[in-house]
């Protein structure tokens, strides 16, 4: 099952994707987006994090609202 597009720049999210970010948004807290940048950024990102960067870059996370999709479940 598919996520709706977040945008018509990325592929919409599968979700897995969304709730796999969630679960590290609820494990990182208010700051999870940078931390998962610099986890990007260092490369030290879980596998399935680094996918997501692969795909949809770090300018899409600065966008990505989990608010949003929590609101569509």
């Amino acid at each position: 099952m598919r996520r709706p597009a977040e945008d018509d720049e990325h592929a919409p999210l599968l979700l897995a994707q969304v709730e796999y970010l969630q679960a590290y948004a609820d494990q990182h807290g208010r700051e999870w987006k940078q931390k998962l940048w610099l986890e990007w950024t260092n490369a030290t990102a879980d596998p399935v994090l680094s996918l997501l960067r692969n795909s949809h870059g770090p300018s899409w996370l600065l966008r990505y609202n989990l608010r949003r999709v929590e609101d569509e479940k």
